[in-house]
């Protein structure tokens, strides 16, 4: 593996001299960090294959996406969990090369995008929303204000401000409950929460989670009542079968276009991430009350918002102002969001209404289904092998993925970019060896 990192490093200038004769255009590029996240990955690929040039912000040359031929150039960086030497850094760069287009690509850049928009403003071009409209979208605390405010729920929540609060949730809750931070930006370790079982679990399992969890100074400085965790009712279909509307919106709140889905696995089971998904209807009542959501928080530009049902009610659990994870699948089904924001940041608002018509006109099914499908096929091997699942529920999952093997949107593998799915292995080999027992656990736990 050295050797090959290696001889990658010594051919460097051979490749960037190539790509400056290929397919890559004069428009202005665009700069990503987070390598190693799936909807980098198929930004780069969406942004790529129409000529435009993405630099990514990445110093780990075993993630996917520094492989795709559709990355025009690669340049080592900070990482976003270290703030400011992360924002020291762009702006550097930005001094050095002014006229990137910015966008955010995971809730850490989506709070530095737009905590540092004026100063980033001085060289790049964005057009983020600011610090307010995304500070309410990424904490659950406030998100809850805006959905109410439109006509939205989310499940019963409380946030323990002293020790009654707890005597009320463990007296007035529905068990088991969520233990989750009111945001995931800039908190270390990056976790979703922990279940408590039952009343008698709560107050040792909060206690467990808030101190092993602890967030960046600049999120602490901006908002200090974020470190109190919350705690919110489990509904057991947030498991299996969580709907998603996915989409963007202009700041007008006029221009915008959707789609939905159903994600139908995740790892871990109880809080965890999307590995496979199956297109579903848009719901037009919904979808109304997630634009509306949008103007009330200020908010324009790429989103995804997911939702459980309740009795019969869509719960909404979560919003994301950015890229996300499963983005390829919007993709493939005639959304092209990279597209509409790196438009909508340099204000080309006629080929913007001409992408947003053009997605709305395609909005019907397709019969496509998304799937990340190294994990899911690990997944499935590891805990047949475990015995933590039972046989019946891995021969269903199994014959799902044989079923779609025509229709598959995989977050990885790709026939026309094969090096992003070679190192997506090599990635998790490498997870492996520094990490062996939580590599296993994680993906055994079910």
């Amino acid at each position: 593996m050295q050797i090959f990192l290696a001889r990658y490093q010594r051919n460097a200038g051979k490749r960037e001299a190539l790509k400056k004769k290929s397919h890559f255009s004069a428009e202005p590029p665009i700069l990503l960090p987070m390598a190693a996240y799936h909807g980098t990955l198929a930004a780069v690929r969406c942004l790529g294959a129409v000529g435009i040039r993405v630099t990514l912000a990445e110093s780990d040359l075993l993630v996917p996406a520094v492989w795709s031929r559709f990355v025009w150039r690669r340049v080592s960086s900070p990482r976003p969990e270290d703030p400011q030497r992360f924002i020291g850094w762009l702006l550097d760069f930005g001094a050095r090369e002014p006229g990137y287009v910015l966008y955010p690509t995971s809730d850490d850049v989506a709070f530095l995008y737009a905590r540092y928009r004026e100063e980033l403003a001085r060289f790049f071009v964005l057009r983020h929303s600011n610090i307010d409209s995304i500070y309410a979208l990424l904490n659950k605390t406030r998100l809850r204000v805006l959905a109410e405010a439109v006509g939205l729920s989310m499940p019963r929540t409380w946030v323990p401000h002293d020790e009654s609060v707890f005597a009320q949730v463990e007296a007035e809750a529905h068990f088991p409950v969520v233990i989750k931070p009111q945001t995931q930006a800039l908190l270390h370790p990056h976790v979703k929460g922990v279940v408590a079982g039952k009343p008698a679990d709560l107050r040792r399992t909060y206690a467990e989670f808030a101190a092993t969890t602890a967030y960046a100074p600049i999120v602490l400085a901006h908002d200090p009542a974020v470190s109190i965790a919350a705690v919110q009712e489990y509904v057991p279909a947030g498991s299996e079968d969580v709907y998603g509307i996915s989409g963007f919106i202009d700041e007008s709140g006029e221009l915008f276009a959707a789609r939905a889905s159903r994600k139908v696995l995740q790892q871990p089971r109880r809080l965890g991430v999307g590995l496979s998904f199956e297109e579903a209807d848009l719901l037009p009542e919904l979808v109304e009350k997630v634009f509306a959501l949008c103007r009330r928080a200020g908010y324009h530009g790429v989103f995804e918002a997911e939702f459980i049902a309740s009795d019969g009610v869509y719960l909404l659990i979560d919003f994301n102002p950015r890229f996300y994870g499963q983005m390829a699948f919007d993709i493939a089904r005639g959304l092209p969001q990279p597209l509409l924001a790196y438009d909508h940041a340099l204000g080309r608002c006629e080929r913007l209404k001409e992408r947003i018509h053009a997605a709305r006109a395609s909005a019907a099914p397709q019969g496509l289904v998304y799937c990340r499908g190294f994990e899911f096929k690990l997944l499935l091997l590891l805990r047949r092998l475990w015995r933590t699942m039972p046989p019946e529920e891995a021969d269903r999952w199994w014959t799902w993925l044989r079923t779609h093997q025509t229709s598959l949107v995989d977050a990885v593998s790709d026939a026309g970019d094969r090096l992003p799915g070679w190192f997506e292995v090599l990635h998790h080999i490498a997870g492996f060896l520094r990490h062996p027992r939580s590599f296993i656990r994680n993906l055994i736990w079910w």
